[in-house]
């Protein structure tokens, strides 16, 4: 039972994303409660101020979908009403370990994605 327990704990685990948020701007702004709207290219008709850098990494499990969820959420909390998706990166990722006289390969399969938290001005 335990083991039963532990796997599904660890699968649920895999389908998160995690975020994180690096400022850009000094000005604390207050958690955003709407819904943060989502620009997959830079918009130039719009007036706006950069609040900071969100870049989220998921797994296998996660998807695209997951992945914007997770940057809406980090941005809300920093005072962003708004996010830029910059890039994202979906492949995978390469480890190499020695093991005795030769080397162990391995790898998984992970995503990431880059976006700027920004305020719209009203």
């Amino acid at each position: 039972m335990k083991k039963l327990l532990m796997l599904s704990f660890s699968v649920v685990l895999m389908n998160c994303a995690s975020s994180n948020f690096t400022t850009t701007n000094d000005t604390k702004y207050p958690e955003f409660k709407g819904a943060v709207k989502v620009f997959f290219n830079e918009v130039e008709d719009l007036e706006y101020i950069q609040v900071g850098i969100i870049s989220a990494e998921g797994t296998l499990f996660g998807d695209d979908v997951e992945m914007i969820k997770t940057l809406q959420k980090k941005a809300a909390k920093n005072g962003a009403n708004a996010i830029i998706i910059m890039s994202a990166f979906s492949g995978t990722k390469i480890k190499t370990q020695e093991k005795g006289e030769g080397i162990l390969f391995s790898g998984n399969d992970e995503r990431k994605m880059l976006a700027v938290a920004i305020r719209i001005n009203s």
